[in-house]
């Protein structure tokens, strides 16, 4: 149980100060407890841990490969279940549905970015780079979640 403690600690440390590749080292720790939890739940409860873990690779895939299209078909195959399954099981687990959790997650990649890129890329450079075709639909659903316009954001850091 001590480990788990030391990478929950770690994973909190990563989410509160966000540097460059922070997302990606919280989503790391995330993974590690959430095999470590598996494993020890699968001790007991036979094939029922094997959920979190199918889980945890679709999440991984999402947070990989973010910028890229990902379709509700190939999450669901990846998890090795039906759609309509998928779907609940995945919000169950992170409240979210998959395409919010995956906007979300593109989000916190422009936010770094806009916070830690040195070159200076334009907003539109950064909403490419996170997945989004539409730079104007970028800036909406970044003020959504963030509260601030993507240029307003960059400014405050």
């Amino acid at each position: 149980m001590g480990d788990t403690i030391e990478w929950v600690d770690a994973l909190e440390k990563e989410t509160q100060r966000p540097r460059e590749g922070g997302h990606l080292l919280a989503h790391s720790w995330l993974l590690l407890i959430i095999g470590l939890l598996s494993r020890r739940h699968g001790r007991d409860a036979g094939d029922s841990a094997v959920l979190p873990m199918r889980l945890g690779r679709v999440l991984s895939r999402m947070e990989l490969f973010s910028a890229q299209s990902l379709r509700l078909p190939e999450l669901a195959r990846k998890a090795a279940m039906s759609e309509r399954t998928f779907l609940r099981k995945f919000r169950e687990a992170t409240g979210f549905s998959p395409m919010d959790y995956l906007l979300r997650s593109r989000i916190r990649r422009a936010a770094e970015l806009l916070t830690y890129d040195k070159s200076r890329l334009s907003v539109s450079e950064i909403a490419s780079r996170c997945g989004f075709e539409d730079s104007n639909y970028f800036s909406r659903q970044f003020r959504k979640l963030m509260g601030v316009s993507p240029r307003g954001y960059r400014n405050r850091r």
